[in-house]
């Protein structure tokens, strides 16, 4: 079983859960908004159909794709396409993969614990996104 989905928009880390003044802790908006985001690509994704089996291994390949930064100059904005450059800086791919592996909690599977293997890159283009597939593994992967 293969699902293959992308999330349109800047890929958003998991944030740290804040707690108000009064001890109460909740998940900061963006961030929700992002998990979303990401629950509803998945439904509409044609792929999509019954939640992975529980107990079954999953591999999470993940893509996080960014437009290079505004303030560079439109030369080194096209030389980083052109080359295939990566970005080095945050957000950190662990923050990033939490993300979308806790949004699927429950839609794309019972417990992102069945994740048992991942691919996880950054890298920059023409268009903010998040190209996400899960597949499960092969009993010599597992």
């Amino acid at each position: 079983m293969r699902v293959v989905f992308h999330v349109p928009g800047r890929p958003v880390p998991k944030a740290r859960p804040r707690v108000t003044k009064k001890g109460y802790a909740y998940t900061p908006r963006k961030t929700m908004a992002f998990e979303q985001s990401v629950v509803l690509a998945y439904r509409k994704s044609k792929s999509a159909g019954e939640p992975f089996p529980e107990g079954v291994p999953l591999l999470m390949e993940l893509t996080f794709t960014f437009e290079p930064p505004k303030s560079w100059s439109k030369a080194r904005r096209e030389e980083v396409l052109r080359r295939g450059m990566c970005p080095t800086c945050r957000p950190d791919l662990d923050n990033l993969m939490k993300g979308v592996a806790d949004a699927l909690n429950g839609v794309a599977y019972k417990d992102d614990g069945q994740i048992a293997g991942a691919v996880i890159r950054k890298q920059y283009g023409r268009k903010d996104n998040t190209r996400v597939i899960i597949e499960t593994m092969d009993e010599e992967e597992g």
